[in-house]
């Protein structure tokens, strides 16, 4: 296996996408050095897809040990969602299933 060209952290990380497109990218051939994602549910599939499981709540994580994050090239963050957003952020029209 070739060595890796990009060397990646992957905070928010849901199931995985930013992960995917780096690591599978003929390109890139990223490597993931750190995992963190609160979903418990959304880490469950990561292990399954990726051998390693997230670390927990990053705000924890960082308060705990702030040198736990490895030297990467690339910081990926998922933009988090939730099911009630702040009005601001709301398109007009836009509605949400969840929260009605």
């Amino acid at each position: 296996m070739s060595t890796p060209a990009l060397r990646f952290a992957d905070l928010f990380a849901g199931v995985g996408g930013f992960h995917a497109a780096l690591r599978y990218s003929p390109l890139l051939r990223g490597e993931c050095v750190y995992a963190s994602e609160i979903d418990t549910a959304c880490n469950d599939v990561y292990e399954v897809n990726y051998g390693a499981r997230p670390d927990g709540d990053i705000w924890l994580v960082a308060r705990s040990n702030p040198g736990l994050i490895p030297d990467h090239d690339m910081l990926c963050a998922g933009f988090p969602w939730t099911a009630n957003p702040d009005p601001a952020w709301v398109p007009p029209g836009y509605q949400c299933a969840e929260v009605q």
